[in-house]
């Protein structure tokens, strides 16, 4: 199990290289959640499997992507600004582009930059909208477990690509039950164990590990940055 934890406030580079970069950094909250999560349910033989460097070894990145002259993704500039930037992590976001705001991925262009990734060393995540949001990540949308299907296939194929996050997860759980939540991970499981699922929450409830700790690798746990 992990925990990575993210700033609310990223920096912006210049608009022609529009990247924002969210610092993230490993939080040690076994203490609080992580060991019930780590425990519950594995082996000892399956902990050993577990990739404990997920996130990589330099901040993740969450950030819409350099675009070309037509505003179609870029992932060769794209993955030139991260490595310029001494980055080796990419939150790829999947969701429906909104008039006039930055350019997201769909399910063609997240397969292109993954493929791109894969030679060029850099870690990729998917990170997948919540109903609360809109559950618009095309073209599955919110059917997460086919999301988590597909994803854990293309995973076998490109092992750049080392985890899902499914977004405000921690406002939604009514949605995400912890048995629709265990059918998505079993889905992954099933097909690529070490491909990594870190849903967002925003606080360490006593009873979330207890609920969700058989059916998540680790979490990503969000704080604002208040001197932003």
């Amino acid at each position: 199990m992990f925990c990575s934890c993210h700033a609310g406030a990223p920096s912006q580079l210049p608009r022609t290289k529009s990247l924002w970069f969210c610092r993230a950094i490993l939080l040690l909250c076994l203490s609080l959640l992580g060991a019930a999560i780590a425990c519950a349910g594995q082996s000892s033989e399956q902990k050993a499997e577990i990739d404990w460097h997920a996130l990589g070894s330099t901040p993740c990145a969450w950030s819409p992507a350099v675009t070309d002259n037509n505003g179609v993704i870029d992932p060769t500039a794209t993955i030139r600004i991260l490595k310029a930037n001494g980055l080796s992590c990419y939150g790829a976001l999947i969701w429906v582009s909104r008039k006039g705001g930055p350019p997201n991925f769909d399910w063609n262009s997240f397969k292109k930059f993954v493929a791109a990734a894969q030679p060029a060393g850099i870690i990729v995540w998917a990170i997948l909208i919540p109903p609360a949001e809109g559950g618009n990540s095309p073209p599955f949308n919110g059917d997460y477990l086919f999301w988590m299907k597909e994803l854990a296939r293309l995973s076998l194929k490109y092992p750049c690509l080392k985890g899902v996050n499914i977004d405000d997860f921690y406002w939604d759980t009514k949605f995400f039950t912890p048995q629709y939540t265990c059918s998505i991970y079993s889905a992954k499981q099933t097909i690529n164990p070490r491909l990594q699922f870190a849903p967002t929450i925003y606080g360490l409830d006593a009873d979330f590990a207890p609920r969700y700790g058989n059916c998540i690798d680790g979490v990503w746990l969000w704080w604002r940055n208040l001197e932003g």
